[in-house]
């Protein structure tokens, strides 16, 4: 089971004078024992510490964020920040709090690295923090019956309360309700809820067009997109919120200098990517269009209908926004899955370099497919020599071949493993004559004639890859060993490795 939980507290009134926003953001990708790695919980926690920092109006040192935590590390983080607040409050400002969890959770806490921080507990640790409003954000399987006992009844924005009433400083939103699981999902890279919830916060939310995304809007926003996409993947996943502060602004989207402008109608909802396609950075909902705030930059933008594949490039620059009309500036691709889920809209790849084994050295040309899934087939050409020289004899190896690979990644984005197995067939030649004399010369060394050998080469052998992208480029390497014949009669073991560039052709 995959799960992600998310947990805020946020201020009731922004830009106050005197407010000071406080927050602290705790990630962990490891629960209990028994629960399967979480893979996005981290990233998620940076994306929403991003956005905090960028559109929530909080300063860098007021934002504590305690990647892979442990419980001892989120009591000792919690007890700075409850001192940065008591300075606030000493100092005559408002203190509001913003706590974010990404992991495991159950019904009888946070799972964080083997251990239960429970509920309660935390409960008690937050509230000790001298601040004015809070708002809690879960997004964890069963994250109704979480959110329930830590004392708060789960309700809809337009429904009565019953039993326990939060108090008016604090407002609960949980990314699924009682008994519902909350998932990751490949093809957006992260939790589904915690995807929408960055979303609306950086302006897809901001219904009113008043260019700020208060907690009703993004509840709102969270809630319709959330269980929609959770009910195209046959799952069942319904946000939930009680308590107050449906009128805060979390995000102040017209603070920002740069973002971009999608007008309507958008047919499809449209990724937004990062450079490189490996994060999502945010979805303009399937409708009327919207605005997003962006850092300046250059993104790929992803739309998916039905079968069909359009990607647009997007470039924000720096001071200003841009429009992405899609209608203009989308243009169809043969992409393929790419092992984080997205769609990768560049499978073709050059590779130029260096080869090496036991027997030859020389150049190498190979180009790679990428097949979906960080799967990828390449077939490559080598050609080299390698000189034979004694006191006695001259001449050399020749070697001519083509080689299929197989590739699967298993890590990536900065540094891409990908073991795999290599098919090798060509043509060996082997050349040599008697070496001139160094004292008797040339004409002691023409006795014998040269001997010239052709034999066919064929070898199977298991590798790994490596690459480190660089800017436009990446250094690809490739090392193998396995057996090799060149008389189709004798295997012998062989060892080989090539170095060079790889681009990505477009």
């Amino acid at each position: 089971m995959m799960l992600g939980l998310a947990m805020a507290t946020l201020a009731s009134a922004s830009g106050a004078d005197g407010e000071v926003r406080l927050a602290l953001v705790v990630s962990s990708n490891h629960g209990m024992p028994d629960e399967l790695p979480l893979v996005y919980a981290d990233q998620d926690a940076s994306r929403v510490a991003d956005m905090l920092l960028t559109l929530g109006g909080y300063g860098p040192g007021d934002v504590w964020v305690v990647p892979d935590a442990s419980v001892d590390e989120v009591y000792r983080t919690l007890t700075r920040l409850t001192v940065r607040a008591q300075e606030v409050a000493s100092n005559g400002g408002t203190p509001r709090l913003f706590t974010f969890y990404a992991g495991h959770a159950g019904v009888d806490g946070l799972h964080i690295d083997g251990e239960v921080l429970p509920l309660p507990d935390l409960k008690a640790a937050i509230r000790v923090v001298p601040a004015s409003d809070r708002v809690v954000v879960l997004d964890a399987c069963h994250a109704g019956t979480i959110a329930r006992s830590r004392g708060a009844q789960l309700v809809q924005v337009s429904d009565r309360p019953q039993g326990f009433t939060p108090p008016t400083d604090e407002a609960w939103l949980t990314s699924s309700g009682p008994e519902e699981r909350s998932f990751e999902v490949e093809d957006r890279r992260g939790a589904l809820f915690t995807h929408f919830f960055l979303s609306g916060a950086r302006g897809a939310a901001d219904t009113d067009a008043d260019q700020q995304v208060t907690l009703g809007e993004l509840y709102a926003f969270v809630r319709t997109h959330t269980a929609a996409a959770a009910a195209d993947l046959g799952r069942l996943q319904q946000p939930r919120w009680s308590g107050d502060l449906a009128g805060f602004a979390l995000t102040n989207v017209g603070a920002s200098p740069t973002g971009v402008r999608v007008p309507g109608p958008v047919s499809a909802p449209l990724l937004v990517l990062d450079a490189a396609g490996e994060r999502v950075v945010a979805e303009v909902p399937k409708g009327g269009g919207t605005s997003l705030a962006l850092p300046a930059g250059r993104y790929e933008v992803l739309s998916v209908a039905g079968g069909s594949v359009s990607m647009g490039t997007l470039v924000v620059p720096d001071g200003t926004w841009t429009v992405f009309a899609p209608d203009e500036q989308l243009r169809s691709v043969r992409g393929v899955r790419a092992r984080g889920g997205t769609f990768d809209p560049t499978p073709w790849s050059v590779d130029v370099g260096y080869a090496v084994d036991l027997g030859s050295h020389g150049a190498f040309l190979n180009l790679q497919r990428a097949l979906g899934r960080g799967h990828a087939v390449g077939v490559g050409v080598r050609a080299g020599t390698l000189p034979i020289s004694t006191p006695w004899q001259q001449g050399s190896d020749t070697l001519l071949a083509v080689q299929l690979t197989w590739m699967r990644e298993i890590t990536g984005p900065d540094l891409v493993l990908a073991p795999g197995l290599a098919l090798t067939a060509g043509r060996a030649s082997h050349r040599v004559q008697r070496a001139p004399h160094p004292v008797w010369g040339e004409w002691y060394g023409q006795a014998d004639a040269p001997e010239l050998q052709h034999s066919p080469l064929a070898g199977l052998a298991a590798g790994v890859g490596l690459e480190v992208p660089l800017d436009r480029w990446a250094l690809a390497s490739w090392v193998d060993a396995g057996l090799a014949s060149r008389d189709a009669r004798t295997l012998l073991p062989v060892v080989s490795g090539r170095l060079g560039l790889r681009r990505s052709l477009r």
